[in-house]
């Protein structure tokens, strides 16, 4: 995953031509010096005011697909959050109106206790000692969707897809039966949650979650995305022994994505899955019927 670097803006100084390309000469020599073989590079920004002094894309976005990082390349949200937060942080230090040092429980009451102090440099360096919601006990029998069945039903289409717990060693099986049992819910979307050199997924019992799919008629989906390819053909296999529908896309994040989709069909002309057993490639009329299920 690619790097999205935010520089902190300028101040009010004048600002000129030979400042300008000082700038960017200093960018690039910044650039020149964290880039590494074989790893994802980065797209910088730097702003003055409103106005954006320069914007240029280093190295890959994606290094195994060879697709540079451009100033308007989108990247997956994933951790980015963090240090854009952090970086709003220490903007706001700076300007004096909090402290590095100051109790946490200042801003978020309950927090924080006199006897078990949070800083918020403690936040910034992830030293706080706060346990991750996800990994506390009963969680994953407590855990729904997102949405509630009211919410859900504001949509034509619903689709449950794990996006946390994806380097979890223990058996997932009943968060992904739970997640299928929203009414709503006609798509399990990325299922394993893999991405190839970086995590392995959700492990679960496949062949009990794709015999409660086949139930539900909640479609698999054969996600495109080489980095994904989820399921796979061999999964897709055992779903469609299971008596399964199928989803293909291609995860598509930008318009250069799109073609990821034909890696889904690939899995699954693979794994023998008739168009019939296809949502994509039904008519309309029955399209909508399998939709508007309950």
């Amino acid at each position: 995953m690619a790097i999205l670097a935010a520089v902190a803006c300028l101040g009010a100084a004048p600002w000129g031509r030979a400042d300008d390309d000082a700038l960017v000469a200093a960018v690039d020599a910044i650039a020149a010096d964290a880039l590494q073989p074989n790893l994802a590079g980065m797209s910088v920004a730097v702003g003055r005011g409103s106005a954006v002094l320069m914007a240029k894309g280093y190295g890959f976005a994606n290094v195994e697909l060879e697709a540079p990082a451009r100033a308007d390349t989108v990247y997956h949200v994933d951790s980015i959050t963090k240090f854009m937060t952090a970086a709003a942080i220490l903007k706001l230090a700076d300007e004096g109106r909090l402290n590095l040092e100051d109790d946490v429980g200042r801003w978020v009451p309950g927090l924080s206790t006199p006897a078990r102090p949070i800083r918020i440099r403690h936040l910034l360096n992830h030293t706080s000692g706060l346990p991750s919601y996800t990994s506390l006990p009963g969680f994953a029998e407590k855990e729904r969707l997102d949405l509630s069945h009211e919410e859900a039903d504001t949509f034509d289409i619903v689709l449950a897809a794990p996006h946390s717990r994806l380097r979890k060693t223990e058996d997932q099986t009943t968060r992904m039966l739970r997640a299928m049992e929203a009414p709503k819910v006609r798509i399990l979307a990325h299922p394993r949650g893999r991405i190839s050199g970086s995590r392995a997924g959700v492990v679960a019992d496949w062949d009990a979650v794709f015999a409660s799919a086949a139930e539900r008629s909640v479609a698999i989906e054969i996600d495109g995305d080489p980095a994904r390819q989820d399921v796979d053909y061999t999964l897709a296999q055992r779903a469609l022994k299971a008596g399964c529908l199928f989803a293909l896309d291609s995860d598509a994040h930008t318009t250069g994505q799109l073609s990821y989709a034909e890696t889904a069909l690939a899995h699954a002309r693979l794994a023998g899955i008739a168009p019939d057993r296809i949502v994509n490639c039904w008519d309309l009329d029955r399209l909508l019927e399998w939709v508007r299920r309950v």
